[in-house]
């Protein structure tokens, strides 16, 4: 893709790997993020605006990227998350029918920096073998030493601090006061239209900050309870685990995903551990292991259940596993009135393979 004016800019790695590439919109920049990539084919807006991915600079898979714009109702979150995008092909023009505007635009109306032209296949393939890793993007191609200065002294954003700027700062409702359930979820970071399945299923919805006090849950006086995903470090999360701890002494159903996994195991004594690459994409192949059936899942996660802890545990079971490395992808309390996925069960347009997730969830509550 040819850009005009491109300006020259690089990826520089915290193992002193160097990508060259070209700087497209605002050029005069340095971002410093931890580097990951991503296997989506389509759906970019599903890791643009997931604040599971805040702070982080990531490495689109695909070939090409940008090519159908940005439609304004799709945008769930209120802005970008990502900090930074490297693409091997960055679409400058658009050719969907019904877009509101350019990719280009959006991202740098959200301050992303984007690098294009980048050999995106090495740099992926580098990430996949050596683990993700702090990187930085710059424009600053003459004085690569003062970069890998910069990168020396960065540090992983602070879980809490994380966790503060995606959660939301007043409780909302979802659906009708007077539908046939109360659930009361509990917001660490996630997208607007994650609870829909709920709302279309029945369900009257009170959305909390993810430091609420369970005082304030029990006023809601809720039949269920729903933990969502999130950014940060499951391992950091210790002031959120008396929350999850007093929700399952109520013994009402519960089901949460993402981080909200990573905190129900934590809850019950098994801890999380941190991955090599991590999972990230649209198209995660997971198995049911109480269903057998095999799942196309939405994942976005660095960190997952240890599973030889969880194996050994008297009160928690393995229900799902992802079927490329054998990892820990969903696990239920063993008298199955608490439940979680570590990836996004379906809400939108796309797979719906997880579906039957949502169903579960309203089955327990009419038990």
């Amino acid at each position: 893709m040819k850009f005009h004016n491109p300006t020259k800019a690089v990826v520089l790695l915290a193992d002193g790997t160097l990508f060259n590439g070209i700087a497209v919109g605002n050029t005069s920049k340095t971002v410093t993020g931890e580097i990951c990539f991503t296997t989506a084919m389509s759906g970019y807006e599903d890791f643009f605006l997931d604040p599971s991915y805040a702070g982080k600079i990531v490495v689109s898979a695909a070939a090409h990227i940008g090519g159908y714009g940005i439609k304004k109702d799709e945008i769930l979150s209120e802005k970008a998350k990502i900090s930074g995008l490297i693409s091997r092909n960055f679409g400058a023009f658009y050719s969907r029918e019904g877009a509101d505007g350019s990719l280009q635009e959006f991202l740098e109306e959200n301050d992303v920096m984007i690098i294009s032209d980048v050999d995106t296949r090495a740099l992926t393939a580098h990430i996949r073998d050596n683990g993700s890793m702090p990187a930085i993007l710059s424009t600053e191609v003459n004085d690569i030493e003062n970069l890998k200065n910069k990168l020396k002294e960065f540090k992983l954003p602070n879980t809490e601090e994380l966790l503060d700027s995606n959660t939301i700062k007043e409780t909302y409702n979802m659906g009708e006061e007077d539908a046939a359930y109360r659930i009361a979820a509990i917001d660490f970071g996630m997208k607007k239209n994650l609870l829909h399945p709920l709302v279309k299923r029945g369900c009257f919805i009170k959305v909390f900050p993810h430091h609420v006090p369970f005082s304030e849950l029990q006023d809601f006086n809720p039949d269920g309870y729903f933990i969502s995903g999130g950014p940060g470090n499951p391992m950091e999360m210790n002031k959120s685990l008396p929350l999850i701890q007093e929700i399952l002494k109520t013994e009402k159903p519960l089901f949460a995903t993402g981080i909200g996994h990573n905190l129900l195991a934590l809850a019950k004594g098994v801890k999380s551990e941190k991955m090599d690459v991590g999972h990230h994409g649209l198209n995660h192949s997971t198995k049911n292991l109480l269903s057998g059936i095999a799942e196309i899942t939405a994942q976005n996660h660095a960190y997952r259940v240890n599973k030889k802890e969880l194996e050994s545990h008297p009160e928690l079971e393995l229900t799902h596993i992802d079927l490329n490395d054998s990892s820990v992808e969903g696990i239920r309390l063993k008298n199955g009135k608490a439940f979680s996925v570590q990836y996004y069960p379906s809400s939108h347009k796309g797979a719906t393979d997880s579906e039957s997730l949502w169903n579960n969830f309203i089955e327990n509550l009419k038990k």
